[in-house]
């Protein structure tokens, strides 16, 4: 009832108007009867953006020929259709600003997408393992299929079409490129020699990663998913190995470094000590180091004492070093998977 009587008090109100305006004969007759030309377009579906521009412009017209004309009521009835056109046209932007977003997402999936496979045999050399897998995380599969599912770019050249193509096909480019033999066969293979057990649970880690890898994008790999397997427990034993040489949490933290300190550290109490730890000296004060191996000393030493050694401060010019310069460590001391020795006057304790 309510919209009944509204839209028979709009009609009122509008043939009010249009008999008002059809008396008038002042100096802005033709202007004013062109607007309501326009009005009536619009009233009838056929107007378009221009007519509502022709209407403002017949408004200023009649303003600029008539001033004494009250133009309220023409202000007023032009307004609902100058607020529609706004919101159909940024409408009709954010779904171009959408439509741009969505294709600059898949576009942006393609492009990691071959950084990944290949429709030959391989990608750049060299891009295997750790690095392999963070390219394929950083694609982010599971949200492209949320997306996937929600687009409407299905062309046989479009972004998702062409990305779905890669990924039909990516068990196929892993056979031709063989990965599973040399990324991860080999790795493990080479392992069985390592000099040490922190050299073989990197080659296993890398291998590991390139399994990873691949089942994130073909979780149902068999051959890659037994690879894991066996993985995991290869590197399970290689930590048992690796452990016997750590004397501490600490000496695991800083495998393969030189702590400095003010005072000699004791295995397994470094973090007791730390007010000691430094990486900045000053003149006169002792400088203590500490070589945290992953092996015992004698490992790497191959029955030599004197260990050549060059010190240079900021990275400049070497203000200990040359011919003469060694630290000695006694072979009663290299039973031992870390050592120590002192800079300055001051005498390390062995």
């Amino acid at each position: 009832m309510k919209s009944i009587i509204f839209s028979i008090l709009l009609i009122v109100s509008i043939s009010t108007i249009y008999s008002q305006e059809a008396s008038y004969s002042g100096p802005a007759k033709v202007p004013l009867r062109s607007f309501w030309t326009q009005i009536d377009k619009l009233k009838n579906g056929t107007g378009t953006a221009s007519t509502i521009s022709n209407a403002e412009r017949m408004l200023k017209q009649i303003k600029e020929m008539d001033p004494a004309y009250n133009t309220a009521s023409l202000e007023e009835t032009l307004k609902p259709y100058k607020e529609n056109a706004v919101k159909a046209s940024n409408e009709k932007k954010q779904a171009a600003g959408k439509a741009d977003e969505e294709r600059n997402y898949f576009r942006n999936v393609w492009d990691k997408m071959i950084g990944v496979y290949s429709k030959g045999m391989d990608i750049q050399p060299g891009v295997t393992g750790e690095v392999y897998y963070n390219r394929v995380k950083e694609i982010n599969l599971a949200e492209y299929k949320e997306k996937r599912k929600e687009t409407n770019d299905v062309g046989p050249n479009s972004y998702p079409t062409l990305i779905d193509n890669m990924l039909a096909d990516y068990d196929e480019y892993v056979k031709r490129a063989d990965r599973l033999k040399w990324n991860v066969i080999a790795p493990m293979t080479k392992s069985r020699n390592a000099a040490n057990p922190q050299d073989k649970t990197a080659m296993l880690k890398e291998a590991r990663y390139e399994c990873e890898a691949i089942l994130m994008i073909s979780p149902e790999n068999a051959p890659f998913k037994q690879k894991l397997e066996e993985i995991n427990k290869l590197l399970g034993a290689a930590d048992a190995e690796s452990a016997k040489f750590f004397t501490s949490d600490f000496h695991k933290e800083n495998l393969n470094s030189i702590v400095w300190s003010t005072q000699q550290l004791k295995a397994g109490k470094e973090k007791e000590m730390s007010t000691a730890l430094k990486k900045e000296f000053k003149t006169g004060d002792y400088i203590f180091g500490t070589v945290y191996l992953g092996v015992n000393v004698k490992d790497v030493m191959n029955g030599n004492t004197n260990l050549r050694v060059r010190i240079k401060v900021d990275d400049g010019t070497a203000i200990w070093g040359g011919d003469l310069s060694y630290i000695e460590i006694p072979l009663s001391a290299q039973d031992k998977s870390y050592f120590r020795f002192v800079t300055g006057s001051a005498m390390a304790e062995r």
